[in-house]
Parts: structure tokens; sequence; C-alpha cells
């Protein structure tokens, strides 16, 4: 028996909410998120590198939101096997429309649908992320029309059925149920961490994740947790388990690590800069946009990043626009025209202003033509548009390329932010192709 998962290829984001402006503050938050801490980091329960956790409280849902993206679109991101997603906070279901929503410091019940996680957004990202086995623990108050039937859980069957991932849910309908302000963890988390400090009483070295959803379940007394497991194993042994006062053997070690997208560019022939041969963007491939794809000034664009294309995530609710990744496919017009079109109708029907973020640690030439192709489309909308390029402050030549194309739009829609976070590849940089520029 061995756990089942590699800590160095695991990652963990821990979210959690105390100090809400609109929603009742929930104290025991802030030691629920220390304690899950200190637990994953213990090497005596599991040891997972700080590193290797992202800790997010009391943040507003767009900053959480986006946070999420970076992890889950981060191209570091191609050896990790294993996600850890950790929510404490306020969940809130809207009577209209039925859905789910989680919650960021600033969310209000009265525009839960703008100032709201949708869960079905934070399910996509996850499903579509490079990441192949999740772990997935909620543990919030629920309120609003908390309940979809009369059989009392607060998570439907579909919103717990993630691919490839373990869902752990607390289902606290008040706050009586959910916390007591004068202790230090809420009532769900606090058997979580006394289950992984203490350990069960069994005779396994290791503790899965059911031994954990069985051991909450009975020790709870006003609510029962949900679970719903979509990893392939019966038993995932997730940290060790302290009752068994022996030597235990350390993680299994993983020998197939996933193939490094660098040797596909040293490989090629695609590995002189463009620089300053940019001024051929000019003569662009006319590409015709159509008014299709989009059937509201609300519809999420979703593509899933991949080890060849860039997350690319468009919701006009939450006014989140982000493309972030990697851009090095053969079949170019295939993935950025289906972009071109959203934004083409997008533009057409909604008049409020917005900023595209991208963070591209490569694209070839076919790909930064369609790129500019879009800047162009924004260039006619100026000035309502904005393009926020981020680069790392050390990426002189990305800088350059990125000036150069400022220089090749007659509106200022383009803008560079400099940033201390590294791209996985080293320099990131455009490359020429045979395609002609």
């Amino acid at each position: 028996m061995n756990i089942s998962i590699d800590l160095n290829k695991t990652k963990a984001i821990l979210i959690g909410n105390s100090d809400y402006l609109n929603f009742p503050k929930i104290g025991p938050v802030d030691g629920n998120l220390d304690d899950i801490f200190n637990i994953l980091t213990d090497e005596n329960i599991f040891g997972l590198s700080e590193k290797n956790i992202i800790l997010i409280k009391n943040k507003n849902h767009q900053e959480i939101f986006e946070s999420i993206i970076d992890l889950l679109s981060d191209e570091s991101n191609l050896n990790i096997e294993t996600l850890i997603f950790y929510y404490s906070g306020h969940g809130y279901r809207d009577a209209n429309s039925k859905e789910l929503f989680l919650t960021g410091i600033n969310s209000n019940q009265n525009s839960i649908k703008i100032s709201g996680l949708r869960f079905n957004d934070i399910k996509l990202l996850i499903e579509g992320s490079y990441i192949q086995k999740r772990i997935v623990i909620i543990d919030s108050c629920y309120s609003g029309l908390a309940t979809m039937d009369n059989s009392g859980e607060f998570f439907t069957k579909d919103e717990l059925n993630i691919k490839g991932t373990y869902i752990l849910a607390s289902s606290a309908s008040n706050e009586k149920s959910f916390f007591d302000s004068s202790y230090r963890n809420t009532f769900f988390t606090k058997e979580l961490i006394s289950i992984l400090n203490y350990g069960i009483k069994i005779e396994d070295p290791y503790i899965s994740l059911e031994n954990i959803f069985i051991n909450i379940q009975q020790r709870l007394k006003h609510s029962s947790p949900q679970r719903k497991t979509n990893l392939n194993s019966s038993n995932f042994y997730i940290c060790k388990n302290k009752f068994i006062q022996k030597e235990l053997p350390g993680p299994i070690n993983q020998t197939s690590p996933a193939r490094n997208a660098k040797e596909d560019f040293n490989n090629s022939k695609d590995q002189l800069l463009i620089n300053k041969h940019l001024n051929k963007l000019n003569n662009l491939t006319q590409i015709k946009l159509k008014d299709e794809g989009i059937n509201s000034v609300n519809q999420v664009f979703y593509l899933p990043a991949t080890r060849k294309s860039p997350i690319v995530y468009l919701n006009p609710i939450l006014k989140i626009y982000r493309i972030s990744g990697t851009s090095f496919l053969e079949n170019t017009l295939d993935f950025w025209v289906p972009v071109l079109n959203w934004f083409a109708h997008y533009l057409r029907i909604n008049s409020e202003p917005f900023t595209l973020k991208v963070f591209l640690d490569y694209i070839n030439s076919s790909g930064l033509k369609l790129l500019l192709r879009l800047f162009r489309l924004f260039e006619q909308n100026h000035p309502r548009i904005n393009v926020i390029w981020i680069i790392p402050e050390d990426e002189i030549d990305t800088i350059e390329l990125v000036e150069d194309l400022q220089s090749l739009l007659g509106a200022p829609i383009l803008k560079i932010s400099l940033s201390n976070r590294h791209l996985t590849y080293g320099k990131a940089f455009c490359a020429m192709s045979s395609y002609n520029l």
C-alpha cells in the first residue's frame, strides 16, 4: 500500500473568505486556511512544499477567479498530476436560475450573478485543466434557495459530477450548523483537521478520501457531507495515518514525466525571433468574420488550455477576458477564428468597455498574425477596449516584440504590464515559421 499521489507533482489552492461586506462574517475561516496549510506542509502528515500551495484569503470574486485561471492554465503545471482545491466561505443558490455560487468578500445576494463565482464555471475550468487527478473540498454555509429538492442535499448530482475528481462538500444550511464564532474552525473543517492531525483507528498506514468522508459523516451532528468520486482508484490514499505509530514508506515515484514542449521548439526550425520582421504583418490575409457564435451579451466563451494552445476564457458577467498559455498550433485558423468571431459579434451587441489580459509565453507567426487581426478589430472600437500584455520583466525580446506590435496599431489599445512571474520555457518569444508574413 502506498500513498496515491506524488507530492512533487501536486499543487494545492486554498481559498477562504471571512471578512465579508454583504454576507455575515465567518471568523473561523481564517483558522481553517492556516490549519489546512500547516497540515499540507507537515511532513508527518502530508509533506507538500510551500511553493506548491496558493493561499487566497479575503479576496473579491474577480481576484479569486483570476487566481484559479492562472493556476489551471499555467504552463509550469504540465507535469502536475494532482490538484487539491479547498474553499471555505459562503455559498449561495440563486432562486431564479437555481445556479450555485461561491463568493468573494464583495459578493452580494442581490447581484450574485455578477458578483459571485458560478460553481459550474469553476467546474468547467477544473475539467479543462492539464491536471488529471483532482480533489475538491467545499466547506460552505449555503443560503438562498439552498436545496434543489426535498432531499436536503445542497449540491445537485450534476454539480458533484466533475471528471477525474473526488469532491467532498459540507451541507450546512445556516450559520448555527456551519460555525461557532468562539471556535478556531468551522465544524466541517474542524473534523477534517482532526482526522488528518490525529489519524483514524484503522490498521491502514494511510488515510483514503473515503476514510475521511465516512469519519466526517459520523462526527458531524447538525449536517451530513456530500461526496462524489470520479477517480479511477477505489481507495485513493491521500496522507499518512498518524494513528499508526510506525515508519511509513515515502510517496510513489512517477518515472514518466510529461513531454517538455521546449524540446519541440529546440527540434523545430521555428527558432528565429520575429523581431524587426514584424512590419510584414501589415500584409494580413483577409479573414471574413462571421456574425455568429454568441446568442447574448452574457454568453461565456471558453477554450481549455492544451500543450499547444492557450486557455481562452471570456466571461462578460464576471468581466474577465483572458488568453493565457502557449500557441504553436498547426491548424491556427481552427483555433483563433472562433475567438475572432466571438469578439466580432460581441462588440456589435455590447457597448460596455472591457480589458483583455494576454499572457503568452510562445506564439508562432501564423498565430501572431491572427492575434494582430484581433487587435485591429479592437482598434476600431477604441477607446472602450484595452489589451494588457503581461510579460516577465527580464524578457527583453518579448517586450520588444509587443512594442513593435504597438507601433503597428493606430490607436493606443495595447499596453505592457511587467511581471516578476517567470514562464516555463525560459525566454518568451515569437517564432518565425514557413508561414509567410
